[in-house]
Formats: C-alpha cells, structure tokens, sequence
C-alpha cells in the first residue's frame, strides 16, 4: 500500500514503474468529467425536475469538503458524500415533522454546512492533497 501511495503522490516513480502517466491522467479527467455530468443530472432531476439556478446554492462547497474530509481517496469521498448527503436529507426532511414545523427556516438550511464544517474541523486535521496535483508531468525532470 505504501508503494501505490508512493506512485500517488509521484508520476515520476509510477513512469519508471511502466505506468502511463499521460493515459492515467487523461483517463482520471475523462472518468471524473463523466460522474461529474452524471452528478449533475441527478441533482437537477430530483431538485425540480427542471434546470433552475438555485439548485447549485452551496452545492460546491459540499463537493470540496467532502473531497477534503475524504482525504483524496475515492472510498473516503465516497463516504464523505453519503455522510454530507445525509445532512442534507435530514435538513430537507425535518420540514415534514409536525414538532419542527414551528422552528425558523434558516435552521434547517444551514444545518448541512455546518455539519460539514464541524466535520471538518474534528476530522481533516491531517488531510493533504497529493504532491503532484496541478503540476504538467515533464519526463526530461527526473
């Protein structure tokens, strides 16, 4: 596990492994371009059925916490968006308890960020995105 992380944070030990890094990184952008369109869809059919643009309202700041809180690994991402999604089910949902139909609004439609920054808080402290993002992979810089 520590030489893939090693190949992870370094295209340069993953070339001289026999990886692809040019096809590895277009592969990531394609497959990540395509969930995000996925994603996208989803949201906009289960908000309103229709494109409207107060859907996206906050929806960005949730997709780099969880990204953050995940720690750049897919199955932690993956379970950092259940746990966010769940957030904002149960702030979506409380509206049809009679107990919580007297409390303001804005309660409910800020518990979701807050949830998520109070995760952050207690959970990323150590979190770092890999060395090598946004760097151009040069093979003549060994």
């Amino acid at each position: 596990m520590a030489q893939a992380k090693g190949l992870r944070e370094n295209p340069h030990a993953a070339d001289s492994m026999g990886v692809n890094v040019f096809r590895m990184r277009m592969v990531g952008v394609i497959l990540s371009g395509v969930l995000a369109g996925l994603g996208g869809g989803i949201v906009i059919t289960t908000y309103s059925g229709e494109f409207s643009p107060l859907v996206y309202n906050g929806l960005g700041f949730l997709a780099l916490a969880a990204l953050i809180f995940g720690k750049w690994n897919p199955w932690g991402v993956v379970g950092a968006s259940l746990f966010f999604g769940l957030a904002k089910t149960v702030a979506d949902m409380s509206k049809l308890f009679e107990g919580l139909q007297n409390m303001p609004n804005i309660v409910f439609n800020t518990f979701p960020y807050v949830v998520t920054i109070i995760a952050l808080i207690l959970f990323s402290k150590n979190a770092a995105g890999p060395k090598a993002v946004g760097e151009p992979y040069d093979v003549g810089k060994r």
